[in-house]
């Protein structure tokens, strides 16, 4: 723990800095297979501490200390750092521009950034990192360079057993907006093989392998795969059940026989399964077991506000999500709702509305789907419902300071006309439609 502190990038006298070898781990093309411990000055724990918490590692580390002369003389190994030895196909952490860290591979170096895509997420959300901790005029406060694997994330595949729960990937949903259903492990496939074929799963993209220079083709594309990893889970996934005939479920041989969607082999290391609660959070007031109803997050980086479209100041604005701000509010469900022209009557209902917990509920389970009524000829065919249990998703997600009600108020429009525009209406006449819809 002592040298701990001493290697504290924090200290005064920062002349020392402790390197870790992490076995069976080849994330980057160079370099000797050491790594830079990142320590904070206040850390009480042991460095054999530190990389069994971090890194999952119940063995003994190699080490290396690193000293140089004074403060502004030059490492012995800074040829060796990661920023200077990254290169494309590396697999790294990175942080977004809301400060959380993710698994990432790189997929462009240049001399003023490296280009890093979010494991787990579209590459619409992909994010150039600066090689240094020198910032740009438009760059925001957590943009910094990508750090060595499982350094700042972790390794959560190996805690996982069977009757663990994780994310994955719908499987009739898009690649470039993919909805996250919650699935159960209820078996491991063969040590590092795909035995077992992945049919019936969700479309993934697909990134060019490695392939010799002088290959006479081109290289294939492929989905990724965590330092190229073949580990295989099969999930059962309840969603999903729903898409399957009754027929096929009655002639199952077992528990375990495969019946995609609902029962499919994935790739463990692969992108269409994640850690719980990566896209779906919980919600306040629901146990874990029902905290499986809420929209998938937007994405993981960026903005979303205005009419500006500025990726390097983490910024950017859609049709469709123009209006939202990304970030974490003081308490959950305490945001705010964007103007639409005259439309406070419209806000100060919502407000009042979103925060009924039994009315939440009822919307972030779903529970109203079971008593829809889309045939009623008074009535919105569900069109009011589904936008409110959207809206609500959104405002509880943890995910947003503000939130536009836009398309909430468009399907209120087409259910009652004279709401259909921006000028000033009743609230209390805004909030009878609204419950009536």
């Amino acid at each position: 723990s002592s040298v701990c502190k001493i290697v504290s990038p924090r200290s005064a006298s920062f002349c020392v800095r402790l390197w870790f070898k992490y076995k069976h781990v080849n994330a980057t093309k160079r370099g000797d297979g050491y790594e830079i411990l990142h320590v904070t000055s206040d850390s009480t724990m042991s460095i054999f501490d530190w990389c069994r918490e971090q890194l999952y590692l119940d063995e003994d580390v190699e080490c290396i200390v690193e000293v140089r002369g004074n403060v502004t003389g030059v490492w012995p190994r800074a040829d060796f750092e990661l920023v200077n030895r990254i290169s494309v196909g590396d697999f790294v952490d990175a942080r977004d521009s809301t400060g959380k860290w993710y698994e990432s591979f790189v997929r462009e170096v240049t001399p003023d950034g490296v280009k890093v895509h979010f494991i787990g997420w579209s590459s619409r959300w992909d994010l150039t990192l600066p090689l240094d901790h020198s910032k740009g005029p438009n760059a925001t406060k957590f943009l910094e360079p990508p750090q060595p694997l499982w350094t700042q994330t972790t390794n959560w595949r190996t805690r996982m057993d069977i009757g663990s729960t994780v994310e994955v990937r719908e499987a009739s949903s898009s690649i470039r907006k993919p909805k996250w259903l919650f699935g159960k492990i209820i078996a491991f496939g063969e040590d590092d093989s795909l035995s077992n074929p992945i049919h019936g799963g969700a479309d993934l993209e697909l990134f060019e392998s490695d392939a010799p220079e002088n290959a006479p083709n081109p290289p294939k594309k492929l989905p990724l795969l965590l330092l190229k990893r073949k580990d295989q889970v099969l999930l059962q996934v309840e969603e999903e059940k729903y898409n399957v005939s009754s027929s096929v479920l009655a002639l199952a041989s077992s528990e375990k026989a495969v019946i995609p969607p609902f029962r499919r082999w994935v790739n463990l290391y692969g992108e269409e399964i994640c850690k719980p609660h990566t896209h779906r959070k919980r919600v306040p007031g629901v146990n874990s077991s029902e905290n499986k109803a809420v929209k998938p997050s937007k994405n993981p980086a960026m903005l979303q506000y205005g009419h500006v479209n500025d990726a390097s100041s983490g910024v950017i604005a859609t049709s469709s999500n123009r209006g939202f701000v990304r970030g974490v509010p003081v308490a959950p469900g305490c945001v705010g709702l964007t103007n639409l022209g005259n439309t406070c009557y419209l806000n100060t209902i919502l407000q009042c509305l979103i925060h009924c917990p039994i009315l939440i509920r009822y919307f972030i389970r779903n529970e109203f789907l079971a008593d829809l009524n889309k045939e009623n000829p008074l009535g919105s065919q569900g069109r009011v419902a589904h936008a409110f249990a959207e809206f609500s998703a959104d405002v509880w997600s943890n995910d947003y300071t503000t939130v536009s009600p836009k398309l909430l108020k468009h399907a209120i429009g087409l259910f009652a006309p004279q709401f259909f525009n921006s000028h000033q209406h009743d609230a209390q006449e805004l909030c009878a439609v609204l419950l009536d819809g």
